[in-house]
């Protein structure tokens, strides 16, 4: 009988293979095209799942491939722990560096729209040569971010 371990790591496995199967359309993906990327034999995955004595469970070269193949985090397939797919995590960066950038320009924005306020006040009011040289340098600063 197979350890705890390789019963939940095999389990796993199994739940990632079914889950990347896509059944029709142009990114159609078989079982045999994911055993074929994983150097596994489709005979050998169907006895892991129907395997009473739990006696098949996935190689090392298998889980690894199945990793690297196609996105599954290794701490998923392994402990149990997180996202199945590793990209969820960096998706999560993503989105939020994602917004920093969009406040970064929504702030440069406002900076913009200040300068040229401020220009067209200046332009109406008046105002010292050396001013105005300082305002236009501000100005073009802002309108370069």
């Amino acid at each position: 009988m197979a350890k705890p371990h390789t019963i939940q790591i095999t389990a796993r496995f199994l739940q990632a293979v079914t889950s990347l199967i896509i059944p029709a359309g142009e990114n159609k993906r078989t079982l045999r095209d994911i055993c074929e990327k994983i150097s596994m034999a489709p005979s050998n995955l169907t006895r892991m799942q129907t395997d009473t004595e739990e006696k098949y469970a996935p190689t090392l070269e298998a889980c690894a491939l199945l990793c690297t193949e196609f996105n599954i985090s290794s701490t998923w397939l392994l402990m149990g722990a997180g996202d199945m797919h590793a990209d969820d995590q960096l998706q999560v960066q993503y989105k939020s560096l994602h917004k920093k950038l969009n406040d970064i320009e929504q702030y440069a924005k406002g900076l913009r729209e200040s300068a040229v306020k401020l220009k067209q006040n200046i332009a109406q009011k008046g105002i010292s040569d050396g001013s105005l040289q300082l305002l236009k340098g501000v100005s073009k600063k802002v309108s370069k971010t």
